[in-house]
């Protein structure tokens, strides 16, 4: 694992020593070793390696070919024993690192090569011969690549600080593209906040030369129902087998593991099967206890995991499970100016921050680089088949539609007309009736704090893609592919993770949310995720045995950062502090509505119970528009 950056410059000048300065100093992260650089005339590479792997520490990027390519990568790869013998490697050059791979696979098979590659990767490419660059991501959600393109300069690098770090590049915001943030609209995958920055696009490969940028996307979620098995119990093998490999592949780290393991069924997977490929002394299950007060469990959600993990723990013989508190300090996360200055982008960790980070450091003081999460599992592998009655009405198989209806109305305490109207009525239900029920102004209104006469000056609603932002808006769209699709379409999630990794020197990695586990579970039929009217069918069968009697029988959800209120009540009064010093930015004003988040803060919920119910007013809009409103802010005063 490692950042890079890249420039060229298209007049011919040559790459001096401050450009490279700039560049290094702009891959600055925890941990991160010191920079490398390859230079030739115009064009440079600068690459820092963190070491997450036994392979990392022989790896020696920027690396030639002999071809005379030269590649960089931000590279973990999956499966490497297979592309070795594809590539004809004998052992001991399989032995290789990932970047030695990465760059055999491209001097074989060229652009091509890339599809062969399995696992979490940014690459960049340079050809000199031919004058071509090549930049390329994988499908998947952990790894960003940006770049720049002017008239006399191309510039690409994994952060966006080394760029906003060149005086070439212009910093100008794009106060349409905070706004879409905002509101979580994804419909531009190339979109960042900056419109002289473009983002490379999970599963896109982009060719560059002197004239042009040709894009091409090289990977696509397969469509449900193309892998099909004669039973359940042959489709649980199957999908046993595609994630025993995923952990196999997952695990490999220097120093122990740490997997975040929670109350559900995709963090206790992934220990589960983590525990198959490292001795008892190497893996750390750990899970986030609540340091404050929590709202009352009720029918539907408990606010603190640990009884459930710990239960699920006192099942695995030898299995070293922590429960991590609050641990009161501080790695950067509190600094609002710290993480604009790192990531060019807002914030959006005042709770998360608080809440993952004691894992982070609790796995570092024991020497871990790497946890594990669950993150991704319950749109494949945990899928509950929410959208399979609407799949099987179009496609006509109204037999198949009733026995799941009777099937599931046994298992749906309030009864078969509340399933059908939940699972067949409101997904289907227009937007205009949804708002009007449910009394939005806008289709975004009960998820950000967007000032109301911005949306109304800038033509939001005319440019916003209605039949996308509707999994924002909600109900889920009648379709389990386009549910997915936005899901791992969100970009916001690959910056959140190389912003943390680069502040705790930790990897965070999602086995489940690897290519071969999405193209395993996506083109499974959704109806092989429903077995006995109940959801999530593989991931019980799977888990049979190996959670307590009574956590199986218990179907409340879990939530997370539990204790969310308590630190926000903590952060309030530096909250309203804030918002009076934002008062005076005009950027701020006229982008988030402020009074809006004012009231917020004036009508605060007694306690916790009372907070919950307004949870995605407090959680959601509040912190995310004043971190909008923050980042907007220091923007204006860092250019002026």
């Amino acid at each position: 694992m490692s950042d890079f950056a890249g420039l060229w410059r298209l007049d011919g000048r040559p790459v001096d020593d401050h450009d490279v300065s700039r560049l290094a100093r702009g891959l600055e992260a925890r941990g991160i070793g010191p920079a490398r650089v390859w230079r030739e005339g115009s064009f440079a590479l600068v690459h820092r390696q963190h070491v997450f792997t036994p392979e990392d520490e022989r790896e020696r990027l920027p690396l030639a070919g002999p071809s005379g390519g030269v590649l960089v990568a931000d590279v973990r790869l999956d499966f490497r024993s297979e592309l070795a013998a594809a590539l004809g490697f004998a052992d001991e050059e399989a032995a290789r690192p990932d970047g030695a791979l990465v760059l055999g696979a491209l001097e074989r098979w060229g652009e091509a090569g890339v599809s062969r590659l399995y696992g979490d990767f940014a690459l960049a490419f340079w050809q000199p011969g031919e004058r071509r660059l090549v930049l390329a991501r994988d499908p998947l959600r952990d790894r960003s690549l940006f770049v720049h393109r002017g008239a006399a300069l191309i510039a690409f690098a994994t952060r966006m600080r080394p760029l906003l770090a060149l005086p070439d590049i212009p910093r100008d915001i794009d106060e349409n593209a905070v706004a879409d943030r905002l509101i979580l609209n994804t419909a531009d995958p190339e979109q960042t906040l900056y419109p002289a920055i473009r983002r490379v696009p999970q599963g896109h490969v982009f060719t560059v030369t002197a004239e042009h940028t040709a894009k091409r996307r090289w990977w696509t979620m397969p469509q449900p129902g193309g892998l099909r098995f004669p039973g359940h119990e042959a489709t649980v093998a199957a999908a046993e087998a595609v994630i025993d490999r995923a952990l196999a592949s997952g695990v490999r780290a220097v120093g122990p593991v740490g997997t975040c393991l929670t109350g559900g069924m995709d963090s206790a997977t992934v220990t589960l099967f983590a525990r198959r490929h490292l001795p008892p002394e190497r893996l750390i299950a750990l899970t986030r206890v609540p340091g404050g007060p929590t709202a009352p469990d009720d029918a539907s959600h408990y606010h603190d995991e640990s009884p459930r993990a710990g239960a699920f723990a006192a099942g695995q013989p030898g299995l070293n499970w922590h429960a991590v508190g609050d641990d009161g300090l501080d790695w950067g996360e509190a600094d609002r100016r710290r993480w604009f200055l790192e990531t060019g982008v807002v914030a959006d960790n005042r709770i998360n921050g608080a809440w993952f980070l004691p894992l982070a450091r609790f796995m570092a003081a024991r020497g871990g680089r790497v946890i594990l999460t669950g993150g991704g599992g319950n749109f494949f592998y945990s899928y509950d088949g929410g959208l399979v009655e609407l799949a099987l009405l179009r496609q006509g198989r109204i037999g198949a539609l009733l026995r799941l209806l009777a099937g599931r109305a046994r298992n749906y305490r309030p009864g078969l007309l509340a399933l059908v109207k939940s699972r067949m009525l409101a997904p289907c239900e227009p937007r205009r009736m949804r708002a009007w029920r449910k009394g939005w102004d806008a289709p975004w209104s009960h998820l950000s704090a967007l000032n109301p006469t911005f949306a109304v000056e800038t033509k939001l609603l005319d440019r916003l893609d209605l039949s996308r932002y509707r999994s924002r808006s909600g109900p889920p769209r009648p379709s389990a592919h386009a549910t997915r699709l936005w899901f791992h379409g969100d970009e916001t999630i690959g910056d959140w993770s190389v912003a943390y990794r680069a502040l705790t020197g930790i990897e965070w990695r999602a086995p489940l949310a690897g290519r071969e586990v999405i193209e395993f579970f996506a083109a499974l039929p959704q109806e092989a995720f429903v077995r006995d009217g109940r959801g999530r069918a593989i991931a019980r069968s799977i888990l049979a045995g190996h959670r307590p009697e009574e956590i199986v029988r218990d179907r409340r959800s879990g939530r997370q950062l539990g204790d969310w209120f308590a630190i926000l009540t903590a952060e309030r009064p530096r909250m309203l502090a804030a918002l009076e010093r934002l008062k005076a930015s005009r950027s701020a004003g006229r982008v988030v509505d402020l009074a809006r988040l004012e009231r917020l803060l004036n009508d605060w919920p007694a306690d916790a119970a009372a907070a919950e119910a307004r949870r995605g007013e407090y959680h959601f809009v509040l912190t995310r528009g004043l971190e909008t409103a923050e980042f907007l802010a220091w923007h204006d005063r860092s250019n002026t």
